[in-house]
């Protein structure tokens, strides 16, 4: 088995995930921390990518979303309607981190 696909051992290449948050509250400030709380429910993203309605702030969107998640790297766009895990929506925001985690001992 190659070191680097999952299931490799100790030297398995890093855990990879993906999560998603969403929030649809009035408040853009609110709806970001919200959405990226949900988002990095776990440690070590990489990227975030945001997908939101036209109708936020979007400085104080991203003011709340960056309140949760630092200096993560993010982009995104404003859309016509959001997709997330629980299915499509409109005056939303998504956001879905991308992550990858070391795992103990990999020699990549």
């Amino acid at each position: 088995m190659d070191a680097r696909s999952p299931g490799g051992g100790p030297d398995a290449a890093p855990g990879r995930w993906v999560a998603v948050g969403r929030s649809s509250e009035a408040d853009a400030r609110r709806a970001g921390c919200e959405a990226a709380l949900g988002a990095l429910s776990q440690g070590g993203a990489k990227l975030l990518i945001v997908f939101c309605s036209d109708r936020y702030d979007i400085p104080a969107l991203l003011a709340g979303i960056r309140e949760r998640a630092g200096g993560v790297p993010l982009i995104g766009c404003s859309t016509a309607g959001e997709i997330a895990t629980g299915g499509p929506a409109d005056a939303s925001v998504v956001v879905t981190a991308f992550a990858e985690v070391p795992r103990a001992g990999w020699r990549g």
